[in-house]
């Protein structure tokens, strides 16, 4: 469920990741402070789920059955 809400954090056209504390960060600079192999899986679901388009409405329905 984490995953699915973290993705709003993500933008794929800039490829930046925004944390809790509102400061941005470019994938290069994360790479650089060690993410790898989940950074690049995150931005690839994240660049699918965004591509659905879902709504707000629609986005709690997925989250509801990810946990289920």
């Amino acid at each position: 469920v984490l995953v699915v809400r973290f993705t709003s954090l993500f933008d794929v056209k800039e490829r930046t990741v925004t944390f809790l504390s509102g400061r941005k960060y470019s994938v290069e600079a994360l790479r650089s402070m060690g993410a790898g192999d989940l950074l690049n899986s995150m931005f690839d679901f994240t660049e699918k789920l965004q591509a659905l388009n879902l709504s707000e409405e629609e986005m709690s329905l997925f989250t509801a059955v990810v946990l289920v």
